[in-house]
């Protein structure tokens, strides 16, 4: 059966899926700055990598601090 996460509600035991899950979400939602035709900047390509990083810090994944999309 599938896990079902609610934004903000989720148990300590799959933490990890839920932040890898979110990740995602936010990596999708900016993937058309990776296309060849899309200007992108850097404060753009930071986020992504910020986001793709996200595993490596050193509180993951209980405590984590995300990036913040640029405008």
């Amino acid at each position: 059966m599938p896990r079902v996460y609610v934004y903000g509600v989720h148990d300590a035991l799959h933490e990890p899926e839920y932040v890898r899950t979110e990740r995602d979400k936010l990596l999708k939602e900016t993937d058309t700055w990776g296309l060849a035709d899309y200007p992108v900047t850097a404060e753009q390509t930071a986020y992504r990598q910020a986001l793709r990083d996200i595993t490596d810090q050193g509180g993951f994944p209980e405590n984590i601090t995300w990036p913040t999309k640029p405008s």
